[in-house]
Parts: C-alpha cells; sequence; structure tokens
C-alpha cells in the first residue's frame, strides 16, 4: 500500500503535465490555422472510406495481436490467441492516457504473469513486441530515406531523420549482442535484466521458429497502418498520394513514440501537419487527417475498456481456451 500511495501521486503529475503539454501544442499548431475550416473538413469524410478505415485499424489490431503472440511463443506463455488480443485491447485502452496510474504496457505485462510466466519473462514479451515493430519502423524510414531527400527538397529534417534511422539500427544491433558484455556482470541486477532481454531478442527476432512470421507481421502492421492515414486522407479529399504517405509516414510513426503529450495528441498533428506542408498539403487538412486516425485508434481502445471493467477473471492458457482462426 505504501509503494502504491507514492506511485499513484508520481503517475499523477506525469499526467498533468503531459496534459499541459497536449494543450500547449494544440494551441500552437492551431493559433494559425482556420479551425472552422477544419471542422468542416472533417464533417465532409465520405462515410464508406471513413468505414474502411476504421475496419483497417481492427485488421491492424489482429496483426498485432498475431505478432505479440509469435513473441510469446518462444519465451514458452501458455496464452492463446484469443486470449493475447483481449489482452492487447486492455492495453490499448491504457495507452490512450486515461488519468489511470497504470500504462498500457504494464497492464499487458500484469495480465501475461497471471498465465504463469514469469515477471521478466512478462516484460521481455512486452519489450520485445515493441522492439520488433521499432525495428521494422527504422528500417522503412531508412529505405525510403533518398524518396524523402526529394520530396522534402534535401531539407535538414529529412537528414535528421536519416541519422536517427540509422542511428536507431545500429542501437538495436548492437542491445542484441550486448549480452555477450553483460555477461561479465551477472552479479548486477540491472545488468543481468538487460542481459536477459538481450538474448531472448537475438532468439525471439532471428532465431525461433516463429522469426520470420514475427518479421512479416511487423512489415504488414507497418504497412496498413500508412493505408490507414492514405484511407483517411483520401476520405477527407486531401491531395496525397499513397507513395507520398508511404514515404512520409513512418518517420511521422518514429517521432510521436516521444512519451511527451497524452497518446500522442497534439504532437502527432504537429508532425504531420509539418510533414505533408512538404507536399503541399495545407494544415487543415493535415490536422483532419491527423485528428480522425487518432478517433479511430481511441476508438479501437474502447472495447478494451469495457474487457477491463467487465472481464477481470484470470486469462486462460493455450490448453483450456479455444485459439481462432487455427
Amino acid at each position: 500500500m505504501r509503494f502504491v500511495a507514492k506511485f499513484v501521486p508520481k503517475k499523477a503529475a506525469i499526467y498533468s503535465l503531459k496534459f499541459g503539454i497536449t494543450i500547449i501544442l494544440f494551441y500552437v499548431i492551431l493559433y494559425p490555422l482556420d479551425v472552422d475550416r477544419i471542422w468542416t473538413i472533417l464533417g465532409g469524410i465520405d462515410p464508406y472510406l471513413a468505414a474502411i478505415f476504421i475496419s483497417l485499424l481492427g485488421i491492424q489490431t489482429i496483426i498485432a495481436t498475431a505478432r505479440w503472440n509469435r513473441v510469446l511463443q518462444p519465451l514458452h506463455a501458455p496464452l492463446s490467441l484469443a486470449a493475447t488480443f483481449r489482452i492487447l485491447l486492455i492495453g490499448a485502452y491504457f495507452n490512450q492516457g486515461l488519468p489511470s496510474a497504470i500504462g498500457g504496457d504494464a497492464v499487458r505485462v500484469l495480465y501475461v504473469q497471471r498465465t504463469g510466466l514469469s515477471l521478466s519473462k512478462a516484460m521481455s514479451s512486452v519489450i520485445l513486441d515493441r522492439l520488433a515493430a521499432m525495428l521494422w519502423l527504422l528500417v522503412m524510414t531508412a529505405v525510403s530515406f533518398p524518396a524523402l531527400l526529394e520530396i522534402t527538397g534535401g531539407s535538414r529534417e529529412a537528414w535528421a531523420i536519416g541519422i536517427i534511422a540509422l542511428l536507431g539500427i545500429l542501437a538495436l544491433v548492437v542491445f542484441g549482442g550486448s549480452h555477450l558484455l553483460f555477461e561479465r556482470w551477472r552479479h548486477n541486477r540491472l545488468l543481468r535484466g538487460l542481459n536477459s532481454i538481450s538474448i531472448d531478442f537475438w532468439r525471439v527476432l532471428f532465431r525461433s521458429q516463429t522469426s520470420f512470421d514475427l518479421h512479416l507481421l511487423s512489415i504488414l502492421n507497418l504497412s496498413l497502418a500508412v493505408l490507414v492515414v492514405y484511407t483517411i486522407a483520401l476520405g477527407l479529399g486531401v491531395d496525397i498520394s499513397f507513395l507520398q504517405c508511404l514515404v512520409l509516414m513512418p518517420p511521422v510513426f518514429l517521432l510521436i513514440i516521444l512519451p511527451i503529450s497524452i497518446a500522442g495528441w497534439g504532437l502527432r498533428e504537429g508532425i504531420i501537419v509539418s510533414a505533408f506542408a512538404f507536399v503541399g498539403v495545407p494544415g487543415e487538412e493535415a490536422v483532419a487527417v491527423s485528428v480522425l486516425f487518432g478517433l479511430g485508434v481511441l476508438l479501437w481502445g474502447l472495447p478494451g475498456g469495457v474487457l477491463w471493467l467487465t472481464q477481470r477473471s484470470q486469462v486462460k492458457p493455450a490448453s483450456t481456451a479455444t485459439v481462432p482462426g487455427r
């Protein structure tokens, strides 16, 4: 109880800071824009394409479930696809920045641990799931770097993105082999934990039977995210091509990882406005695209809230739960 008493106020302070930053970001972004025009653009969304992009977000959630399940299998987590899906939805609900003391990833760790997996392996599964997504986000950003330079006219921002992508890939490669170094300091608790994650990183992402599926699902998940943005833009009548979205959006997704606002709100809008400006998209249209993307993600987080409120029972292991689609 003492831990909770100390933990909750700290989290509340962080949440309040993020809330303040989100408000400031929105003010800075919207001040030079025509807010009434943004509302008009949002109201003009094609209902058919709106239904498509929401459905694509649902498919993306299913793919993310399959990817995390492929991470869990080499760690010997007795978790079915159905149970993984439920936990992922609950985590997505908490990730929306609700005034909670527990983050979405922490919730995922907690629920996986309840299936019998150790705390360290439960944490590894969530971290490795994030790193698998990050790896291909960095790779796609690096691969599309020449096209980004062409679109932006060789801007300093594009060069900065390229450097960040290359350094990120290098950092993951070094981390993957760092267990060879950490092995010498196994008596240190922190380094022992990093050593364990590093070993799992190499084994799960590159040497397990599920590695190929894991990478394929990561690529598909990122491609779907780009397709969602393009579908929203198409539904709003924004003049941007899929190829332009394919080049511009990976850097956007990379930068909005920064945990400085609530669920990326404000930060995402600012980065998309800046990115889309390189291809001549007005700020009002870029904000509308970003807001609808955020609302779609929020919509798919709501079922997780319902599950959390109505189904707090232990998740079932794979031996007793029904696995759909298999």
